[in-house]
């Protein structure tokens, strides 16, 4: 019967997991415990710093530029610009694969402009810097050259041509008042060799004009104002400086050739009246009358004075001749038909 006590004890120690060790003078055994223990595992961040945005450089050309720039570790960037500060309306993506060499082109640009831009960057871990803000300004082109300006005049109409040193496209702006030319002919193609038609024109009247030409980046360039007179014919009156003159009569057939000239002064004051040349001119030749021909007089207010001249040596068998008067250093021109 003991002996079946003992064996069930040590089968409910052995369940039981405990284990009693009996020291001399102790009563009370001692258990030792087994205990199982799991100590989840802990994710340890490591701080990682933005990255920085070093050597910015920028190269401006009239219509594009280059920006440079470094990062202290590999980044991706992004480029945002515009024309206002703060006020970035474009943005570039740099690069797809991390780098810490950045260049990127921005073009589109108009010359002479000032532009603002700043740099995102980000690198691989995900932490994102963002640049201070730079700025640059666009080159301004030289302005285009204009010469060798002349002008072939008709009645109604006239030809005005140019050249310029680069290609640009042409407009002449023109009126019979210096202060208002409110006219325009253009061309919009561009070309080094210009040519406008100015119409709709009165025959023996004084114009003013100038040129415009701009070049293929927007640089332009405005001539000086001149001025020229339409052609006049038989009957037509020409005035300059308050001086008018009018062919009355051209009678080509008689011998020698007359033409009767009326000179008026439109001014409201007296004034003195000096030819200082008179010549008529043909595809065949020419003749003008020697100055000791001509007297100076005085005209009044309103006044006129008809004079009639000749040219024995003219011969022509073409359908026009020219005739040229200066007056006080003013030339009026007249296209006189011979048949």
């Amino acid at each position: 019967m003991k002996k079946a006590v003992i064996l069930s004890l040590l089968i409910l120690i052995i369940i039981s997991g405990c284990i009693f060790e009996t020291k001399p003078n102790q009563t009370t055994p001692k258990s030792k415990v087994k205990v199982n223990i799991t100590i989840p595992e802990s994710k340890i961040e490591v701080e990682e710093f933005p990255p920085s945005v070093v050597n910015v450089d920028v190269s401006p050309n009239y219509t594009y530029a280059y920006v440079t720039w470094n990062t202290d570790k590999p980044c991706t960037c992004e480029l945002r610009y515009g024309e206002a500060s703060g006020e970035y309306t474009n943005s570039l993506k740099v690069e797809t694969e991390p780098s810490t060499d950045h260049e990127v082109e921005i073009v589109g640009l108009s010359p002479g402009v000032t532009y603002f831009f700043n740099i995102i960057c980000t690198d691989e871990h995900g932490n994102v810097t963002e640049s201070e803000e730079y700025f640059f300004t666009t080159q301004v082109p030289p302005k285009p050259e204009i010469s060798n300006i002349h002008l072939d005049i008709g009645f109604n109409n006239a030809t005005v041509f140019w050249d310029t040193d680069k290609p640009c496209t042409g407009e002449v702006l023109y009126g019979r008042k210096e202060e208002l030319l409110i006219f325009s002919s253009k061309n919009e193609s561009f070309s080094t060799k210009h040519s406008l038609a100015v119409k709709n024109l009165e025959p023996g009247k004084m114009y003013f004009f100038k040129i415009i030409s701009t070049d293929e980046l927007g640089s332009r360039t405005e001539s000086e104002i001149y001025n020229f007179t339409t052609l006049a014919r038989l009957g037509d009156s020409v005035e300059k400086n308050g001086i008018e003159v009018k062919v009355e009569d051209f009678d080509y057939e008689a011998t020698p050739i007359a033409i009767k000239l009326t000179i008026r002064n439109c001014m409201d004051y007296k004034i003195a009246v000096n030819i200082d040349y008179l010549a008529i001119v043909s595809e065949e030749g020419m003749q003008y009358l020697p100055n000791e021909k001509f007297e100076q007089f005085n005209l009044y207010p309103r006044a006129y004075l008809t004079q009639e001249y000749t040219f024995s040596d003219f011969r022509s068998s073409g359908e026009y001749a020219m005739f040229y008067i200066t007056i006080n250093g003013e030339e009026y021109v007249f296209k006189l038909r011979m048949k």
